[in-house]
């Protein structure tokens, strides 16, 4: 086999998992991220690693594991330079570097950033649930069903990772002055 073929199957083989992952990827990304610019932004790093070794991707019977695992990585690395560039940007600027920004979106992006580092102290279970929950839409049977569970045990699942980012001391403070009904 020539080389010029192997590339041609690896591009076939790169377009069908795009064709078949990628909207997942990128949904997946941004309930890790909170944003879905950013999101398309790390799916494709993932489509150029995965394009360098795509012959374990492709090996596997069920690639979304892998492919969840290295878009996981790239948003917890994303994040984290996020959260520590905006530890060094002075309040009274925009953490996008576009001059004075007002305290609202100041907010915004901190409560986005301290949500997905209060993601990331969650059991992979517990994010999982989380997003087929509110990403997916998915009702908490469908939940319970996705993941090889009972409705209840779906439940349970989704009530103790609520109940983790409610008391994550990454989240304490931002809903001191609300009232939270449950």
């Amino acid at each position: 086999m020539n080389a010029g073929h192997r590339d041609d199957e690896k591009r076939r083989q790169l377009k069908g998992l795009i064709h078949r992952y990628h909207t997942r990827m990128v949904r997946w990304i941004a309930f890790k991220t909170g944003d879905r610019e950013v999101a398309e932004e790390l799916a494709q790093e993932v489509w150029e690693q995965v394009w360098k070794g795509i012959r374990v991707i492709v090996d596997q019977k069920d690639p979304w594991p892998e492919l969840r695992q290295i878009s996981y990585d790239r948003a917890r690395t994303r994040v984290q330079m996020q959260i520590r560039r905006s530890r060094k940007v002075p309040p009274a600027e925009s953490a996008y570097g576009d001059g004075p920004a007002d305290e609202d979106s100041i907010n915004s992006a901190d409560v986005r950033l301290d949500l997905c580092a209060a993601l990331s102290e969650l059991t992979p279970r517990q994010q999982q649930a989380l997003y087929l929950r509110y990403t997916q839409d998915l009702n908490t049977a469908d939940v319970g069903r996705e993941m090889n569970m009972t409705r209840q045990g779906a439940a349970a699942l989704l009530g103790k990772a609520r109940e983790a980012l409610r008391l994550s001391r990454r989240l304490r403070g931002w809903n001191d002055d609300e009232q939270v009904s449950s």
